[in-house]
């Protein structure tokens, strides 16, 4: 190992101690005589009311499990979608009836459509007493998935693949899956109502925008028609492509399109914790490397980009620090 390689790896398991969910929520989830507090916030389950646990992106597995936990017998049911090698022992989420669903990522695919389904069937005509438990994180987007009428699974798989490869951001990549996805864009918000919807993220997205993390699945779309064809004519979106997104604009056939101002009954009773972000992951990160006895600055939270490009010019950065 390299000299100071052991403190590295300290300092980096400091960092996915951080946003690990089975040493996070425990820490600021509690439950105890129907009353469930999540950070500063506190929820009252009514006892006459069942509660549900639903999840969608890599860590969702590991959220569910460490929610299980907490919550025990009063989860009532529970289905989680999260991607390929992140299914978490199921101890905990079988004993309490959640099930767990494996998907592609990042491009969607028919599990994670079928999964969605069953989903929405498990959560669809709740009464106002019931609650929903929604867990989010990165992947979200790609294993949350329902076409819009009109759209077909496919469809949504070129987009996404096109955007991708043509080095979209992921608020402009998700600005363009809100609308071609019944989920995204405050639908499941939506399909919901009038059960109370609770939303607990582990954010990998600059910024937290709630609008963004998993392509906002409780939350309205702020974005609108001029911005989506932005993003197309940005992107060159192929003709073909051009055309299905046009028809999706003009037709209105996807539920996320709707601005900030309506829907405002589905809207109030929708609550979103931020329980961990890159913020809490990097802030670990220096505590350790204080602790490790290094001279520490913390430089950004807020890179975007191509990995490759970025590593490159972290790496020129510790290069120039490092030289006399």
């Amino acid at each position: 190992m390299l000299p100071g390689g052991a403190a590295i790896t300290r300092i980096l398991a400091a960092a996915v101690n951080a946003v690990d969910p089975f040493h996070l929520i425990p820490s600021v989830v509690n439950y105890h005589s129907n009353t469930l507090t999540v950070c500063n916030l506190t929820f009252f389950l009514p006892p006459e009311g069942n509660v549900y646990v639903i999840g969608a992106g890599k860590a969702s597995g590991a959220m569910a499990g460490a929610l299980s936990a907490v919550l025990g017998d009063r989860i009532h049911a529970g289905l989680i979608i999260t991607k390929d090698g992140y299914l978490p022992p199921d101890d905990h989420l079988s004993a309490n009836n959640i099930s767990v669903h494996a998907a592609s990522h990042p491009l969607p695919d028919e599990r994670g459509a079928q999964a969605s389904r069953e989903l929405i069937s498990l959560v669809e005509n709740l009464s106002s007493k019931d609650t929903v438990i929604l867990l989010l994180s990165g992947g979200g987007s790609a294993m949350l998935t329902q076409p819009a009428g009109g759209i077909t699974l496919g469809e949504i798989r070129l987009v996404t693949d096109h955007l991708l490869k043509a080095g979209a951001t992921i608020s402009e990549l998700n600005s363009v899956r809100k609308r071609l996805d019944l989920l995204k864009g405050g639908g499941l918000a939506r399909i919901i109502y009038p059960a109370r919807l609770i939303v607990l993220i582990i954010s990998d997205v600059l910024d937290d925008r709630l609008d963004v993390i998993a392509s906002g699945p409780g939350y309205p779309n702020p974005t609108g028609t001029e911005d989506v064809e932005e993003i197309a004519a940005k992107y060159h979106l192929p003709v073909r492509l051009g055309n299905l997104l046009n028809k999706v604009l003009v037709q209105d056939v996807a539920m996320g399109q709707y601005k900030y101002s309506g829907e405002v009954e589905v809207f109030k009773n929708v609550h979103h914790v931020i329980l961990g972000n890159i913020n809490t992951a990097a802030l670990a990160a220096k505590q350790q490397a204080l602790t490790e006895g290094f001279d520490t600055y913390l430089l950004s939270t807020s890179l975007e980009g191509e990995a490759r490009l970025r590593g490159r010019q972290l790496a020129q950065i510790a290069h120039s620090i490092c030289s006399p």
